[in-house]
């Protein structure tokens, strides 16, 4: 949720600045100071009020500027100049200012297209997606992706983070997304419940002989039945251990359901 604001209230010390950012975050609240003049105000106000420019401490200047940009949206880069200027005594709001702009080119009916495509397809990497803007138009022929199909991947990223109307949108619930968690070589104790085909893999070396390296054994036991079976191989290595291992669980008269090795869990 975003709120469009006037002013943001003033804050006096590092510690509120701190609380004040790890609330909202946990919230997911963002709010926006709309007009520049009362930004360049906010600015101001905030970096006298922390003392800005006597903190030693870097972190607590990155934390406070972390703060501004709550509020303003200005990039760091950016803030970094207005600091400058209001150290220098030099940050004024000039409305006669005249600046180059460039024509807008993508309105909202395109952003929500931009929308309607992170929703179905659960935000994908700005590469993808831009694949898929650019089908829509040329494979499947939707004029109306004519526009937003040419947007760059670096701007896709720019409409998602700081674009008002995708980030009060339901995509916005997708942008962030979770890794899968894959158990494959965990640690576990084995749980065979009565039931043959919980292997237990273990290696032992048999030791160096007058300078000679010694081979290993190699000993696979079902947990429930104790059927055994050993191996040997010169080194402890994939090339050696892996067509041993996989002929030896041939041997097993039992279907194996899980591998034990060096106490780690394999499927």
């Amino acid at each position: 949720m975003t709120i469009i604001m006037k002013n943001a209230p003033l804050i006096r010390s590092i510690g509120q600045v701190k609380i004040f950012l790890k609330t909202n975050e946990e919230l997911e609240i963002k709010y926006k100071i709309k007009s520049a003049r009362d930004k360049y105000e906010f600015i101001k106000n905030i970096l006298r009020s922390v003392k800005y420019f006597r903190l030693d401490s870097k972190n607590d200047k990155y934390q406070v500027l972390k703060y501004i940009k709550y509020f303003t949206g200005y990039s760091k880069r950016h803030l970094k100049r207005l600091v400058k200027k209001v150290r220098d005594g030099k940050l004024f709001y000039n409305p006669l200012r005249k600046r180059n702009k460039f024509c807008q080119k993508y309105f909202p009916t395109d952003i929500a297209l931009l929308i309607k495509t992170d929703i179905a397809h659960h935000c994908l990497s700005g590469e993808a997606t831009k694949a898929i803007l650019v089908r829509e138009h040329k494979t499947f022929g939707k004029i109306k992706y004519a526009t937003i199909s040419q947007i760059s991947i670096s701007h896709i990223y720019n409409f998602r983070n700081d674009n008002l109307q995708y980030n009060s949108s339901e995509a916005k619930n997708y942008k962030k997304i979770q890794a899968t968690q894959v158990n494959i070589g965990i640690r576990r104790k084995p749980e065979p419940n009565g039931r043959p085909g919980y292997l237990r893999v273990d290696t032992v070396h048999q030791g160096d002989y007058l300078g000679n390296k010694g081979v290993y054994h190699v000993n696979l036991v079902d947990e429930v039945t104790q059927y055994e079976m050993i191996a040997t191989v010169p080194r402890i290595t994939e090339k050696y251990l892996k067509p041993v291992i996989e002929e030896l669980l041939k041997l097993f008269p039992f279907i194996i359901f899980e591998r034990h090795i060096n106490g780690r869990f394999w499927v």
